[in-house]
Formats: C-alpha cells, structure tokens, sequence
C-alpha cells in the first residue's frame, strides 16, 4: 500500500445540504454505519477507501451510494460509486482530492474509523446482450471497475475499455483493470494520457485527450451493433458523446452514465 499523506489545505465548499437536513435524509435513504477497513493512494490525487459492510448489504455492479462524513465544519456527504464488485463482500469509494470539506475528510480517513453509508441506489451496468466500447476519464472509471470486475466470468461478448487521464501514475486501477484484462482476452485496453506518455501501462498507449480522432478511429474499430458508454467528468461526457453522435452512431448506442441521485460535484 502507498504510504497516506495527510489532506492538502484546501479551502471548502458548502455541504450537499444543511446539517439539520442529514437525519432526514439518513431515514430517507437507509443510511447506516460502516468501518473502514483500509485506504489506499490510488494515485497521488486519488483514495479510495474499503469499508465493510454493514450487516445484510447487497448491491449490485454499478451502483452508487451516499457517504457521509464528519467533516471540518460538521457532518457532509456526496453520493459516490461503489468501485468494488458485490463478490468481493467489501465496499469501495474512491475519489479525487478537491476544495471541499468533504474531500478533505476523505482523505483524513484511516483504518478503524467510522462512516455512515446509504443502501445502494441506481444502475449503470453494460448490457451483456451486444459488443461495448466504454469511454472514461479521470475518477469516472469506478462504476466500470466494478461491473468488469462482477462481470468478468460471465460476459463473452468483446468489451474495449479506453481510459483518459494526464499520466500513468495519475490512472487510478490500472493494475486492477490490466489483470480482468489477462482474466479475459476479450477485454482490450486503449490509455490517453494527456501529459506524458509514460511506462507503466499495459495496452495500447496514446498521446492527448480522448478527443474527435480517438472517437472516429474507435467507432471505425468497434464490433458491429457495439455500444458506446461514458463516463467521467460532465464536460467530457457531454463533449465525448457529441462526438460519437457526429460520427455516425445512433443515439440508441450512446450511453453516458447517469446515476439517478444527481448532486453538485464536490
């Protein structure tokens, strides 16, 4: 495990909602308390947390949840995927460093201490019935690493993955989503990395952001009757889904993840 530096200072934002708000919200959703069984530097920017689970949680690949945290300034939460698959009997969140309080909790997390989860809501799965070329950047690969890593014994169908971050020590999983890879041929891997082009990443390796002729050489590569899933940061969404539109594939095929429960971005 990298060793876990403390949280940079960083000034906060305001929380999700008014504290008076969160018992509400905790009898709304069904949130209940977890312990954080270990925190990991995914990369220097990005931690992730595994917490077990409270007794009789299920979920199902791709879903997300609401984390709330005792922040600075007092109790915040954010709904976050669950990276983790549901065989693997532990929850996983992951997230970037930012200006918040509750980033800032986050990464102040250590082993033993006590959250407080929600049951799991929303579903983002690929469906197992055609080809899938899945677009990401950033933290947005969660949802991915989990439904791939639920998935990977069962589904026969070709799914390439193809990831956008600045470097490789900046590509969260990569390690993890390499070895489903070896588990399963029919996973292909495809990185963008925008500032270097550094070792350290199995697959194909490009320069630059996953931008109009990285789309047109994957919609020209892809199976026939392929869908098209993306996900990471909102304008890279939007901006990656335009372009597949523009390059010819039927809005049907075009999926971008949407978790129900939508918040501000912490």
């Amino acid at each position: 495990m990298t060793s876990i530096p403390a949280s940079p200072t960083l000034t906060g934002r305001r929380p999700l909602a008014p504290a008076f708000a969160f018992p509400i919200i905790g009898l709304l959703t069904g949130m209940r308390e977890a312990t954080v069984l270990a925190v990991t530097a995914e990369t220097p920017t990005i931690r992730s947390i595994r917490l077990e689970p409270p007794a009789g949680y299920s979920f199902r690949a791709g879903q997300h949840a609401l984390l709330r945290l005792d922040a600075e300034a007092g109790p915040d939460m954010r709904p976050l995927s669950i990276s983790s698959a549901p065989s693997e009997g532990i929850l996983e969140f992951a997230t970037r460093v930012g200006p918040s309080s509750f980033k800032r909790a986050f990464f102040d997390l250590r082993p033993g201490d006590r959250v407080k989860v929600s049951r799991p809501m929303g579903r983002w799965t690929i469906d197992a019935s055609a080809p899938a070329v899945v677009l990401g950047g950033g933290i947005g690969i969660t949802p991915v690493k989990s439904v791939l890593t639920e998935s990977v014994t069962a589904r026969h169908l070709p799914v390439r993955l193809v990831i956008s971050n600045r470097s490789a020590a900046e590509t969260p999983f990569a390690a993890e989503l390499t070895a489903l890879a070896r588990r399963a041929p029919r996973i292909s891997l495809a990185w963008h990395l925008t500032e270097k082009s550094d070792g350290g990443l199995n697959g194909e390796v490009y320069g630059g952001r996953i931008d109009r002729t990285a789309v047109e050489r994957e919609v020209a590569a892809a199976d026939a009757g392929a869908g098209f899933y993306v996900t990471g940061p909102d304008a890279m969404v939007r901006s990656v889904a335009g372009l597949l539109a523009e390059a010819g594939v039927p809005s049907s095929r075009i999926r971008p993840l949407a978790q129900g429960y939508r918040a501000p971005q912490a």
